[in-house]
């Protein structure tokens, strides 16, 4: 349910995103959008609900209440205006601008990285972990969501509509600041792999702290490189 929770908001950004007011995108998944398919109201209707309906649906988890509570705490600050919805709206005013890298970094940190960091620390609030282990797995999922958000701006940039599923070269249409725009391609893979690498790090700490196997999101991680 939570894992569905989660995914379901991220659906909702992503019909969201692509409507003509936002990033105006025809192909989402290498299909029609939501509003292509189904016209703009629908669209604007699917997103609501996958954005409200998650809230029931953790609500009426097989969880203790008081887990329940912190998971709808945390999920909201995610993806509300303090997370995803705020980050969204820096990222549209920073259209057409030369933002500062300490900008770029805001908006990706809201945009993308505090609803990527929710899975992280609500496995760690449903395992009852202690409030360090926790925050550990929040810098993890932050740092993965980092990596995520570098990776996607150097595909806009040099994948394929095969390859990608969606309109490339949109953030240059857009004029927006990306990694690759403000640091090159070379020091953004750079810093694609340095993300990751913090990341597993804070995973073995756990391996080595709590006996913590951690091969499957190893393994999850590291299909986030890009190779050759």
């Amino acid at each position: 349910d939570v894992a569905a929770a989660v995914e379901m908001i991220h659906t909702g950004s992503l019909i969201h995103d692509d409507l003509p007011a936002m990033d105006n995108d025809d192909y989402r998944r290498g299909r029609l959008t939501n509003h292509k398919k189904f016209g703009e109201a629908t669209a604007i209707l699917a997103g609501d609900s996958l954005f409200l309906d998650p809230f029931g649906l953790l609500a009426e988890s097989d969880l203790p209440a008081i887990i329940k509570v912190e998971l709808l705490r945390e999920l909201s600050y995610a993806a509300g205006s303090y997370g995803m919805v705020g980050g969204q709206m820096l990222d549209m005013k920073g259209e057409e601008q030369q933002l500062a890298i300490s900008e770029l970094q805001l908006i990706h940190a809201n945009k993308t990285g505090k609803l990527l960091a929710f899975p992280f620390v609500a496995a760690g609030i449903i395992a009852e972990l202690g409030l360090a282990d926790v925050a550990d797995l929040r810098t993890a999922g932050e740092l993965v969501g980092l990596a995520f958000q570098v990776r996607d701006d150097i595909l806009d940039v040099t994948a394929t509509f095969e390859e990608i599923g969606k309109t490339p070269q949109k953030d240059l249409d857009a004029e927006k600041s990306t990694y690759p725009s403000l640091f090159g391609l070379d020091k953004s893979r750079q810093i694609l792999d340095d993300s990751l690498d913090q990341a597993l790090a804070i995973f073995q700490k756990l391996k080595d702290n709590r006996g913590f196997n951690f091969k499957k999101i190893e393994k999850m991680i590291e299909g986030l490189r890009l190779h050759g």
